[in-house]
Order: C-alpha cells, then structure tokens, then sequence
C-alpha cells in the first residue's frame, strides 16, 4: 500500500505501472487506484489462456496443486474489486502482446 502510494505519487502522466493481482485485496489500494486522474485497465483473459500464459513454478504459491481451481477462486474473490477501480476492460484472450497494446490505447482513445 505505501509502497504504490509512493509510486503513484512519484508518477507522470506516461506512467505504465502493472500491479500483481492482489493490490486491489485492500481497501486503501483500490481508494489510491480509484483517483479520477488515473486510467486503470482491467486486462482480462480466460482461465485457459492464464494457464498457458503462467509458468508451473514456485513463483505463484496462491495456485497450488489445482491451478484451474486456484485461479477460478481468486477471479471469483476478487472480480468486483477488479472492476470497481477499472476504467476500462479490456479483453485479451487470445490477443498477442502488441494486439492488446493496441486495445488498451483505443479503449483509452490515445494514438500510438
């Protein structure tokens, strides 16, 4: 919390700063990200692809054993504070890296 505070407060207007999934758990975080000036983004994709997309190693202990069921429980547990602090949604399944760069910018209506 003090920490993205501090980051927020540092930042400029072309500031990218991507949280772990957990930042929005707290209410003084998701009070911070919710500041009009900011455009947060919700990058959202499917279970599947996430499981694609994360490594199997010790780096995310939140999943364990059940890797479809842990990610399942953590998007249930934490969609509405995901969404309550979004601008925009924007959806990424499927998309490469430089598809969903291009997303983000036309949600947010700003040229590349």
């Amino acid at each position: 919390s003090s920490v993205l505070g501090d980051v927020l407060r540092g930042a400029d207007a072309n500031v990218v700063l991507s949280t772990g999934g957990g930042v929005v758990t707290k209410s003084h975080n998701r009070q911070l990200l919710a500041d009009p000036r900011l455009d947060v983004v919700l990058l959202e994709t499917s279970i599947d692809e996430l499981l694609v997309r994360l490594p199997i190693d010790d780096a995310r202990p939140l999943l364990g054993d059940d890797r479809r069921a842990a990610l399942d429980a953590l998007w249930r547990a934490r969609e509405l504070d995901y969404r309550s602090v979004a601008k925009v949604t924007v959806p990424t399944t499927g998309s490469s890296i430089d598809d969903g760069v291009h997303s983000v910018l036309r949600e947010l209506r700003v040229s590349a």
